[in-house]
């Protein structure tokens, strides 16, 4: 748990706290709560687990659209480069708006 982050006396007190809502029973009983505390702390590490993803998720996008910005910033009309503006367009079909 120490490994995770989490805090093992804070999984004991849910465990405590599960107790005294159900209420005592015998040692099966006693095992259903402990598993029951297992089960929400596990649904509490998944939901921090999907947390980070979703982050990490969300942080490579931002990246990939940042570079794309920084990309699209430094492509600039070069005049010089006069075969780009060599455009035949006496074969073009387009006849205007009308």
């Amino acid at each position: 748990m120490r490994a995770l982050g989490e805090d093992p006396e804070q999984f004991q007190n849910l465990k405590q706290e599960l107790m005294r809502a159900f209420g005592p029973g015998d040692a099966l009983w006693e095992k259903q709560i402990e598993d029951l505390a297992w089960l929400y702390w596990r649904r509490k590490r998944l939901e921090r687990a999907q947390d980070g993803l979703r982050r990490r998720a969300l942080q490579g996008v931002e990246d990939w659209q940042h570079r794309r910005r920084q990309e699209m910033a430094r492509v600039t009309f070069d005049a010089s480069q006069h075969e780009m503006l060599d455009a035949n367009l006496s074969g073009s079909t387009d006849r205007g708006w009308g």
